[in-house]
């Protein structure tokens, strides 16, 4: 998400990967999603950012998610005031929704040229129509770098569409547009219960594109539960044999994500506190994915990825079992940017950052979870909330402000962070 804040921007990228850990049949045409991409190809997109022309960053972006796109979901493209001048009628589908052929949808993408006007409320609808929205589910995701300017309001169509629809969604992109220029866009996804993410330059139109597609995987996968399976009763705690005995442990940042796969850290302690409170260290390491041998007795393992941890209560029998285990942190990533004011380009240098515990001990304090210098920095946190400080030169954001919930999944977030997005965990479903 992306919000100005007194002269500070701040990017928000809960990146949640909801994809099984176990094989499971392909699902029947019926079964899968089905989403069209609605690209702005007004006259404005050949504005730019950094250098580079709108249209070619968005291009890049597209190309950069296809690298990864899930195979279950169906996808079609279409665009909007690439053919003529001031037409309202300029609407176009580029590729019809199907299984997904990168080469044939990129063809399409690079071939567009801006020319003409935005009217994105008609092209939203024909695309719905395409999907065949009232028959089954159907997702738009819009990106639009501004406004209607075909005498039509998207509100009415966000109402118009969740009403005749079957589970009908708009995720909505905002690409540099200008705040004055957010509210219909915004409500537009709040109708359908989609998402609004606000992008100002070519990594975070990446990154609202994939959260959008993430939540598309979410969707379907509540839709296709797998088919419980019968299975004898297994010890607490047992997942599968493994070749050799010992622990072996595995940790996510949410549940149904992938296994991390670096930046891990692992202590093992005995189960009881000494006299001093404190429980004696017994074995740790920084391996992804660690195999401890361990005696027999009761130990607390303790995982951690950055300033998110969990930890695991375990009692061992034997010295030759084998075991696997999984520890959930239940966490997410804060990205943060900053510029000077409205419309700038990001800071390059001169940062300071610094991440607090929302609430204040007995002293009236913050406690400082972590902090840095870096330009745009990545800080993984555990679900929770948090104060958030930007600084530059003698510049910096007011002591407080709130967050508040907006309609469906998305949140608007302010320098309160929530960083409570995860699967089993969604914001409640609030109107402004």
């Amino acid at each position: 998400m992306l919000r100005s804040i007194n002269g500070f921007r701040i990017i928000f990228a809960a990146q949640l990967m909801f994809v099984s850990l176990q094989l499971a049949p392909p699902l029947s045409a019926a079964d899968q999603s089905k989403v069209m991409v609605v690209l702005d190809a007004s006259g404005s997109m050949w504005g730019q950012i950094d250098g580079k022309s709108k249209i070619v960053i968005a291009r890049q972006a597209i190309r950069d998610l296809m690298k990864d796109w899930e195979p279950s979901i169906q996808v079609g493209l279409s665009a909007y005031g690439h053919r003529r001048k001031g037409d309202c009628s300029d609407i176009q589908t580029l590729q019809p929704v199907g299984p997904l052929e990168p080469n044939a949808l990129m063809q399409a993408v690079n071939s567009i040229r801006p020319k003409g006007k935005t009217p994105l409320s008609e092209a939203v609808r024909r695309a719905a129509e395409e999907l065949k929205y009232t028959e089954d589910k159907a997702t738009v995701i819009l990106v639009s770098d501004g406004k209607e300017t075909c005498d039509a309001d998207p509100c009415a169509l966000g109402n118009e569409l969740e009403k005749l629809g079957v589970d009908f969604t708009t995720h909505v992109i905002g690409f540099d547009v200008k705040k004055s220029e957010t509210q219909g866009l915004q409500c537009l996804a709040d109708n359908t219960g989609g998402l609004f993410i606000n992008a100002s330059n070519p990594s975070t139109l990446l990154v609202a594109l994939t959260t959008t597609v993430e939540e598309v995987k979410k969707e379907q996968k509540k839709a296709n539960p797998k088919k419980p399976k019968v299975v004898a009763a297994k010890p607490p705690e047992v997942k599968k044999p493994v070749s050799k005995p010992g622990h072996r442990f595995t940790a996510f940042l949410n549940a149904g994500g992938s296994p991390l796969d670096r930046g891990m850290r692992w202590d093992v302690y005995e189960g009881k506190a000494g006299i001093d409170g404190k429980r004696k260290r017994v074995i740790g390491n920084y391996e992804a994915r660690p195999n401890f041998k361990l005696k027999p007795g009761a130990y607390k393992v303790v995982a951690k990825h950055g300033n998110a941890a969990s930890s695991l209560d375990l009692v061992v029998q034997s010295e030759s079992e084998a075991r696997v285990h999984e520890i959930v942190l239940n966490a997410g990533r804060l990205v943060l940017e900053g510029a000077l004011s409205e419309g700038m380009p990001a800071l390059r240098k001169g940062l300071r950052w610094d991440v607090y515990q929302a609430e204040k001990n007995i002293d009236g304090k913050r406690q400082r979870v972590n902090g840095n210098y870096d330009r745009r920095p990545v800080f993984t946190l555990t679900a929770g909330r948090y104060h958030v400080v930007g600084k530059h030169a003698m510049r910096a954001w007011p002591p407080m402000l709130k967050s508040r919930p907006v309609r469906g999944r998305s949140l608007v977030l302010s320098s309160m962070r929530d960083l409570q997005r995860c699967p089993q965990s969604s914001p409640s479903p609030v109107r402004r």
